[in-house]
């Protein structure tokens, strides 16, 4: 009697690269899907032109394949995640710089008094004084 792993088929995970090139020997005319399985070794009768449907001329127009080791891939993640932080950090800068510009603007109209022009020039002066100390 067959245990549950001996009933199970070898599932073997062929790269991106390697259906390419048996898509583009069967769309050629090189060698038919069935030849291309028996001279690899392809178990399965519907691999081939499932990876037809999938990596076929059809289905390549507009299309970019890049070939990347594993550590260029694993680098790609991280720049990926880091870009999707950088974004989120930049969008909350942006929604902090909103809240203050609109809380400044409330306080000006209640004191009516220009925030933005006696804060400058207050800050101006503080850097004239330390720039004349220094020397």
């Amino acid at each position: 009697m067959k245990t549950k792993n001996e009933d199970k088929r070898k599932r073997t995970n062929y790269s991106v690269a390697f259906k390419m090139q048996v898509v583009e020997e069967v769309e050629n005319g090189l060698i038919s899907a069935e030849g291309a399985r028996k001279l690899y070794g392809i178990p399965g009768k519907d691999s081939i032109p499932s990876w037809i449907e999938k990596y076929g001329i059809n289905n390549r127009i507009n299309k970019a394949v890049y070939v990347m080791t594993q550590k260029e891939e694993l680098e790609l993640v991280v720049f990926r995640k880091e870009n999707k932080r950088l974004k989120k950090a930049l969008d909350d800068s942006h929604v902090q710089v909103l809240a203050w510009e609109s809380l400044v603007e409330i306080a000006e109209e209640e004191l009516h008094v220009n925030l933005k022009k006696k804060f400058g020039s207050q800050l101006a002066k503080k850097l004239e004084e330390k720039l004349t100390q220094s020397d």
